[in-house]
């Protein structure tokens, strides 16, 4: 008898289902239920046909040639039903994974599965069936055509029901088809913001792999709505929304960075036109040298025509054109800078060659030390390609280059102005990019060595794996079918890898590093092939014995405790690294490391030894490029002290020409050397902020950029004044009129040429006053504010004294004036200094406060998820935390922009609403436990009604065809009702609330049936008997009810509570027993009534148990809460500094530990009341710890505050 493969109440439930279903949603014409081609009969009851099967042994034995006959014919037909067995089979399982279309709210799924089940069903009855032959050989060919008849049934059941649900998702995916056209298109539109970027040199990478991201996504959600999934649809929805954030997020930034890269490239190419303005008026000297001033003119006319190119360029928006067009004009300038040079030098050597101080000797050293240092330049910069092919470097390699660059112009213009100590230093910025540009070659030509050594190393290990073809060929000649597989394969894999190699060696050769280490890459992966190949030779005989079993068992071990050690060695040493990158590419390398060792280590387990020793393979290979990324770590760590060397001696070299910039007399020199200054200093504190975030390659990219804006605001110092040329000698007036040589002694009036010069100089300081005060104002913090608009005012009131003295002709009472209002302008700049970086170290340190109320608000929100599955309100939740997230968004952008006063008050703001949600979140679970306890009541009164109603289907005695259907209708409410008890008990309410929505259908169908069913005769009423009945079913009922509670009692943690509530059961099992003694007697109704009057008493101990359950459980998490935040506080120990201060933070730290012990005891035991008076205690000690880590850090803030103070103070009397 074929077995069963469903359990009697599977079967039974999914019949249920299945005809309840097909009689509200007739899909399919022909029910074998109306039919009667499915008869509701018990599985069991299928037995083999034992007429056809075979014959008696009395029976008179057939002629052989018509049972072969019978034979071929009986063959025939089975080998159709195989095929049509396996049709149906897989026609099943292909369309039983076409559920994912239905949605939530769709009925129709439940059909569908239920005809899937017993569609599986019939198969394996089937499948069963056909294994069984009669001693004839026949098989009951019948009866696997009618299991295989019922499961085709079913099957266009599952395929009707299928096309229902795809019509309803259909009808749902229509808006979402609009939403998810809408988001595409803004991805589209943002995309195409990406063209006019690459116009500059700017990192689409992140904008690239946004997009991509948000393609693949809409990729994801195509398939979807193909395949008609709604709720795919919703997910994928919900990413393309985080995905277009993303996409606008990284567009902005890279806009923010050409915006950036703009304004850098306008103040460029206004220094290179005022450069060629310069070098032109010194062009004077050139006109005894006429080959030379041929030259000039021309790089002249070169500069000129290229200057004009870059302008046009950065005005239309071309970011890369600008710069080619300065990288030449800055050539050409450089040659004009080097022909006035030779100019002077072979001058210098005249008889009238200008006499000063300066040592004309050390000059020409130094101009031939920047010859010198230029040339070297060029020669690095023409291995660029070697860089690039590199693709690491490039970007910092092409910034150095232009470091270099500028630091030669540089230079020129300090040894054209006389200036050997600006000269020294812009060498010495040569010699440092230079430096850093052959580091990067190196590094380049470092990676093609390591190539070279990698390409030799894998044709060392492909040879020894090559000789293992003679092997393959042996089995090939034993086994020609199999051997000349595996030798056809070992023949390809060993050619390919042969053809990568090769192709890695043209790379390197070709200077191509990135296609070079990918084709490395992919040889190795094919070694591995190949390896896996050569080992099929040791393994495909197995191991031939225990003693070879054990040995191979040892060695692997062995090998694998050695890789290991080696893995935990590599753990340790990752502290090395101040780079988060290479850091994350390190922490990759260790995990896929370790995942290796465990795998060969499960393999091991099971004895696969090959896949053993593949993982530990990887395991190897994964540690020899953890070897090279701990090395170039320690190799970025190393260099990390040196970028902070040269951060300080740039701001040592920022404050030492300050002075003099604030002495220009050129109004627009002046401007430049503003703007490279603020620029100069921003870039000293964003390398010293990345380098503390762990960011070193950026924090290096803006140290290229550092010394490209400090060699301009040197060059802003060193260029000279633009001179008049001087007048050509024309033949001598005999006469002049007297009118014109009045003219004249006025023209050169020394009184008004210095007063003319006072005002303009009035003039700069007074902007210069008005631009440090708006760009310190909005950065000064505390006490800075008060000093800054004091020394603003003082200032200012000082200039306006050097006005009016100058206007009223008193010029040593204006020179003065100006002198004071310089030297206050000084202080203005150390304050604004100084400010700068205590408001740093400040927005750290809110910085810090935000990133510790993100993770916890996202810790609270992720708690969201308990209400899923209840249908309880979640607005306030939802409402407090769009609160508390706004004002972390405020909170982030408030430290962006740095105003850091409206970023402390967001940052004490987001306490309280921190406790909003945490409040939220308490009353929510309030909420839910009150609606469960309502729907386990809901449950109770439902079970109630139901056995009320199943006590009159005597009502349909006689009528057997209602008496079945009100007996089906009532199996499916129990099925409901069992169905509601389970989700309670899984926590989930809204499927309670949706199986009510069937039990009360099923429960209306009973009482419509009833209300049609004819009411028993007078003579057959017996009022006594149907009174027992009730009552025994009551009983019945009840006891159910008892068990029910019984098996859920371990919810009582308290010992009081579980010995009451097990006291009221045992009442209620006395009245039951005496109910049961009174059956058919008079007093049966009023035992029967204490019954149910104990029961009340039962059911509102069972649900005070669970709400207390409920409490404890949320007591329980609150302190786990409290233990960690008394742990973080420890953990800020370290700032408290006075020793009594210590002490107490020490003993409070204690005393709150034993609180926390104290409370889990308490709620282990199931006492609430002690736990909530040690809570109150506990948070107590926790606001006292709070409290004492505030002064501390108040006190430290403080201290610091006063000491700078002190030091601007004591600068201000110097």
């Amino acid at each position: 008898m074929p077995e069963n493969k469903l359990t009697p109440e599977q079967h039974q439930w999914a019949q249920k289902v299945y005809r309840h279903l097909q009689w509200k949603f007739p899909l399919v014409e022909g029910d074998p239920h109306e039919d009667e081609e499915l008869e509701e009969i018990p599985l069991d009851d299928v037995e083999l046909n034992t007429s056809s099967l075979g014959s008696t042994e009395d029976a008179v034995e057939e002629p052989v040639s018509e049972l072969e006959a019978r034979k071929k014919a009986h063959d025939a037909e089975l080998s159709s039903l195989y095929k049509r067995l396996k049709r149906i089979r897989k026609s099943i399982e292909v369309a039983g994974k076409r559920s994912k279309v239905f949605t939530e709210e769709d009925e129709t799924q439940d059909l569908f599965e239920a005809a899937k089940a017993l569609g599986e069903e019939q198969i394996a009855l089937a499948t069963e069936v056909s294994g069984q032959k009669d001693q004839d050989g026949f098989h009951d060919l019948g009866a696997i055509k009618g299991h295989l008849d019922k499961a085709d049934h079913y099957l266009k059941t599952m395929q009707a029901a299928y096309q229902k649900g795809q019509g309803t998702a259909v009808e749902e995916l229509e808006d979402l088809k609009k939403t998810a056209a809408r988001y595409q298109q803004r991805v589209e539109e943002l995309h195409k913001e990406r063209a006019p970027l690459t116009n500059w040199s700017v990192d689409l990478s992140a904008v690239d792999s946004a997009y991509s991201a948000a393609l693949d996504n809409f990729t994801e959600m195509n398939r979807a709505i193909s395949g008609y999934v709604v709720s795919e649809v919703n997910r994928t929805l919900d990413v393309a929304k985080e995905k277009l954030a993303q996409l606008k997020e990284a567009t902005d930034s890279a806009k923010r960075y050409a915006d950036a890269s703009g304004t850098e490239l306008l103040l460029k190419v206004s220094i290179a036109e005022r450069t060629i303005k310069d070098l032109t008026e010194q062009s004077i000297t050139l006109d005894d040298t006429p080959d030379q001033l041929g030259a000039f003119n021309k790089a002249h006319d070169e500069a000129v025509a290229e200057a004009k190119k870059a302008n046009d360029a950065v005005l239309g928006k071309r970011g890369r054109d600008c710069e080619a067009a300065l990288t030449k004009a800055d050539k050409a300038i450089s040659q004009m800078q080097q022909i006035l040079l030779l100019a002077r030098t072979a001058a210098a050597g005249s008889e009238f060659a200008p006499s000063d101080d300066v040592d004309e000797t050390f000059l020409q050293q130094l101009a031939d030390d920047v010859s010198k240092q230029e040339k070297i330049v060029d020669e690095l910069n023409g291995q660029r390609d070697l860089v690039k092919n590199h693709g690491i470097n490039y970007p910092s390699f092409e910034a150095a280059y232009q470091s270099a660059q500028t630091a030669i112009l540089g230079a020129q213009a300090a040894l054209l102005a006389r200036n050997g100590f600006s000269a020294q230093a812009s060498i010495h910025d040569v010699r440092d990019a230079a430096e850093d540009m052959k580091d990067y070659i190196a590094e380049a030509e470092s990676a093609l060595e390591v190539l070279a050594e990698q390409i030799r190393d894998l044709r060392r290990a492909l040879e020894p794996l090559a000789d293992k073809r003679r092997d393959f060929e042996k089995y090939a000649q034993a086994d020609e079918k199999f051997g000349g597989k595996q030798l056809g394969r070992f023949d390809a894999v060993c050619a390919e890898v042969s053809a990568l190699i090769d192709y890695a060696e043209v790379c390197m050769q070709g200077q191509r590093v990135e296609e070079a280490d990918q084709a490395v890459g992919n040889s190795r992966n094919g070694l591995k092939r190949l390896e896996k190949e050569a080992k099929s030779l040791l393994w495909m005989p197995q191991v031939s014995s225990a003693a070879t079993e054990d040995e191979a068992h040892e060695m692997l071990e062995k090998a694998i405790a050695r890789v290991r050690a080696d893995v935990q060695d590599y753990d340790k040493m990752r502290s090395v690294f101040r780079d988060n990158e290479e850091l994350k590419i390190y922490a990759n390398l260790f995990d896929k490391a370790a995942d290796y060792v465990s795998q060969a280590e499960d393999q091991l387990a099971r004895k696969r030894f090959a896949n053993a020793e593949d993982a530990l393979d990887n395991a190897r290979v994964t540690l020899d490029s953890m070897e090279i990324a701990y090395e170039r770590g320690a190799d970025t760590a190393a260099k990390v002290e040196g970028f902070l060397a040269d951060v300080e001696a740039a701001k040592d070299r920022i404050t030492a020409v300050y002075d003099q910039g604030m002495a220009l007399q050129n109004p627009d020199h002046k401007n430049d050397f503003l703007s490279y200054n603020s620029i100069a200093t921003d870039f000293a504190f964003q390398v010293e902020g990345l380098i503390a975030e762990g960011r070193v390659k950026d924090a290096r990219a803006i140290l290229s950029n550092l010394k490209v804006a400090l060699a301009n605001l040197e060059r802003c110092v060193t260029q000279k004044p633009p001179k008049k040329k001087k007048a050509k000698a024309e033949p001598k007036a005999t006469e002049a009129p007297v009118q014109e040589q009045e003219v004249q002694a006025e023209a050169i009036d020394p009184k008004a040429a210095e007063q003319k010069e006072l005002g303009q100089q009035l003039d700069q300081i007074r902007n210069a006053i008005n631009t440090i005060f708006s760009q310190a104002r909005p950065h000064c913090v505390d006490e800075y504010v008060k000093d800054l608009e004091e020394a603003y005012a003082s200032a200012m009131q000082q200039q306006e004294e050097a006005s009016a003295a100058l206007t009223a002709g008193d010029l040593e009472g204006a020179r003065a004036s100006a002198s004071a209002a310089k030297q206050v302008l000084s202080v203005m700049q150390t304050i604004q200094d100084n400010s700068r970086q205590i408001l740093t170290s400040l927005l750290n340190g809110l910085s810090e406060g935000a990133t510790y109320y993100d993770t916890l608000i996202s810790g609270i929100y992720q708690k969201r998820a308990e209400f899923d599955d209840w249908s309880v309100d979640l607005a306030q939740f939802d409402n407090a935390h769009n609160r508390v997230q706004e004002t972390l968004r405020n909170l982030h952008k408030a430290i962006k922009d740095q105003i850091a006063e409206h970023a402390k008050t967001l940052l004490d703001k987001l306490e309280d609403d921190k406790q909003a949600l945490e409040e939220a979140y308490a009353e929510t679970c309030e909420n839910r436990d009150m609606l469960r306890s309502d729907l386990i009541i809901q449950v109770s009164d439902k079970q109630s009604e139901l056995s009320q109603l199943f006590a009159q289907q005597y009502r349909f005695d006689g009528n057997e065809a209602l008496l079945e259907r009100f007996t089906k209708q009532h199996a499916m409410a129990l099925v409901c009702a069992q169905v509601m008890l389970d989700n309670l008990k899984a926590e989930n309410g809204k499927e309670v609330e949706i199986q009510f929505a069937k039990f009360d259908e099923c429960v209306a169908n009973l009482k419509e049936m009833l209300k049609d069913a004819p009411l028993p005769s007078a003579e057959n009423q017996t009022p006594e008997i149907d009174e027992d009945e009730s009552i025994s079913i009551g009983i019945e009922q009840t006891y159910r009810q008892l068990k029910s509670f019984g098996k859920r009692k371990d919810l009582f943690k308290n010992k009081e509570d579980l010995a009451e509530f097990n006291g009221l059961v045992k009442e209620v099992e006395t009245y039951l027993q005496d109910a049961e003694a009174q059956l058919g007697g008079r007093d049966a109704k009023s035992a029967f009534d204490k019954v149910e009057a104990a029961m009340e008493n039962v059911r509102a101990a069972f649900e005070r148990g669970q709400r207390t359950a409920a409490t404890l459980e949320a007591y329980q998490i609150k302190v786990e809460e409290l233990a960690d935040t008394i742990n973080q506080l420890f953990g800020q120990r370290s700032v408290i500094q006075d020793d009594d201060d210590m002490a107490i933070f020490v003993d409070h730290n204690e005393t709150a530990s034993e609180a926390a012990y104290k409370i889990e005891s308490f709620l282990k035991n199931g006492k609430i009341t002690e736990a909530e008076v040690q809570f109150g205690f506990l948070r107590s000690l926790i606001a006292s710890m709070e409290r004492l880590l505030k002064q501390q850090v108040t006190k430290q803030r403080k201290g610091m505050f006063r000491q700078r103070r002190g030091a601007i103070r004591r600068g201000k009397k110097k």
